[in-house]
């Protein structure tokens, strides 16, 4: 047991440590992230002391106090999780704009939708997990989130609206117990959500885990065969109508 756990906390140690690397040469490539972070840490420090903030923060003390086995359970981590989703919203520069209609696919514990709707954008959340504690998490930073899975060959349903913008953080949906989806399923996903669900000018953004090594370098050769109008960011893919 002693051991596992040493071997556990080395390999956070490390993943941590290349996190950082990653950051600093995003930080050569784009001074401007380096902005962002700092604004984010911050504009996070005013966030923070907001009442439905400080009632989140009650809502993770009370579900960490609880034997936590499961995978949300870095999410509690509440302090962490609003600076980082402030950087992607500065990133994406809907700090410059409000008013957009946008879909986060794996919203989670609804950070960036929280965020996005206190910058003015109309916000929708997808999210495979029916948990207590994301529930909870929605209904106090007041947005809304669908259950919904992500499944290769199989459409997003209808919704009320389309958006302008469409994002996937941490991209894990196409790790199936079956295998990774093939470039023909992420064909048929994006060419749906392109044609059923984003406005004309609107775009997906999409960051890209790259666990287990080399997955990330795989889905971007798989979506680069198929859609021209591509372009490259660090870690990501964004792709407009």
């Amino acid at each position: 047991m002693h051991k596992n756990s040493a071997i556990s906390r080395f390999r956070h140690r490390r993943l941590r440590i290349n996190e950082r690397l990653e950051d600093w040469q995003r930080y050569i490539k784009r001074p401007c992230e380096l902005f962002y972070k700092l604004k984010s840490v911050r504009e996070s420090r005013v966030i923070m002391r907001r009442a439905e903030v400080l009632h989140a923060l009650g809502l993770a003390r009370e579900c960490g106090a609880k034997p936590q086995s499961v995978s949300w359970s870095k999410y509690l981590d509440i302090r962490r999780y609003i600076p980082i989703n402030l950087r992607r919203l500065y990133s994406l520069g809907l700090h410059k704009c409000n008013g957009l209609s946008i879909l986060d696919i794996g919203a989670g514990a609804g950070f960036f939708l929280y965020l996005c709707q206190l910058h003015g954008h109309n916000v929708l959340g997808l999210d495979a997990m029916e948990d207590e504690y994301y529930r909870r998490m929605h209904s106090t930073f007041g947005v809304h989130c669908l259950p919904q899975m992500i499944l290769p060959g199989v459409p997003l349903p209808d919704f009320d609206r389309k958006f302008d913008l469409v994002v996937a953080f941490a991209v894990c949906f196409h790790q199936t117990a079956q295998g990774l989806w093939s470039e023909s399923d992420w064909r048929f996903f994006l060419t749906d959500l392109l044609q059923r669900h984003i406005v004309p000018g609107g775009r997906i953004y999409l960051l890209l885990n790259d666990a287990p090594p080399g997955d990330r370098a795989d889905v971007l050769r798989k979506i680069a065969a198929s859609f021209p109008n591509i372009y490259y960011g660090y870690q990501s893919v964004t792709i407009l109508k």
